[in-house]
């Protein structure tokens, strides 16, 4: 939820200050198709549908002088050429701890924020990923137990549970094993 308020809200801000805004959003149910490769010429993708004619120029003069473009690294030097070219740049990247390789992808985003563009990982705590994202500043969110209780007995009675939504001690126990998420 978080990662495509952040979507809509800057893609808002695009249209009045031609930032680029790039999203990615892994999906558990997929992983064996998402790899750091798809996410990597996806987001490439984006930043050059996006960007004017200098990205599309220096991104092209990148894949001319390139030997050939065949590995993760290769990618993410395109990447980050078009994300030079293009000022305001922002990268969204939703749940990378859906992936088969999530320390991967996210060990990439360090010349990509030197470079002064923007990044939001969400996911949840996992600390490979932390590691990986080094000294960036790290929010931590997590639902208050009574949100929680509530969005439980919600999700039950729309599904027709309604006497399972009653029981109190039935809700308490998967409230507990979400452990905050």
């Amino acid at each position: 939820m978080l990662a495509s308020i952040a979507v809509r809200n800057l893609s808002k801000k695009r249209n009045w200050d031609s930032s680029c805004v790039v999203s990615y959003f892994c999906d558990f149910g997929a992983r064996k198709q998402q790899d750091t490769t798809t996410v990597l010429q996806s987001v490439l993708r984006q930043v050059v549908e996006q960007g004017d004619e200098n990205v599309i120029l220096s991104v092209s003069k990148w894949i001319n002088s390139a030997d050939k473009i065949s590995s993760e690294e290769d990618l993410w030097q395109g990447f980050c050429t078009a994300c030079l070219t293009q000022p305001n740049t922002y990268l969204i990247l939703a749940a990378p701890d859906e992936l088969e390789n999530p320390k991967m992808l996210v060990s990439l985003f360090q010349p990509f924020v030197t470079a002064g563009c923007r990044l939001l990982v969400t996911s949840r705590d996992v600390p490979d990923l932390k590691n990986a994202l080094g000294k960036a500043k790290q929010v931590q969110i997590q639902a208050d137990r009574r949100d929680l209780a509530t969005f439980v007995e919600g999700r039950f009675r729309e599904s027709g549970f309604d006497n399972i939504s009653k029981s109190k001690k039935f809700v308490n126990e998967v409230v507990d094993k979400a452990d905050g998420m």
